[in-house]
């Protein structure tokens, strides 16, 4: 038995492991699986499945919310 039990479910082409030399960061790895593989499903759950490119899309979003929350609020001056 092998201790990668998930191996046998992977689609026929899906590489057991991932070159880690070939990308400088796991952004780099995402952004690229993101346009790559756009119109794939990227997760599925509870029969709703998301694609790459919403989720780039929507963590973008997300992204962005929080750096506008995260800035400070202008307050009013006092006379």
């Amino acid at each position: 038995m092998t201790d990668r039990p998930r191996l046998s479910a992977y689609p026929a082409g899906v590489p057991a492991d991932i070159d880690t030399a070939q990308y400088g960061s796991l952004v780099q790895l995402m952004e690229e699986s993101f346009t790559k593989y756009a119109a794939r499903p990227a997760y599925s759950f509870m029969g709703k499945e998301v694609s790459f490119g919403e989720t780039d899309s929507l963590s973008r979003a997300f992204a962005a919310y929080l750096q506008g929350w995260a800035r400070p609020r202008a307050t009013a001056s006092r006379s």
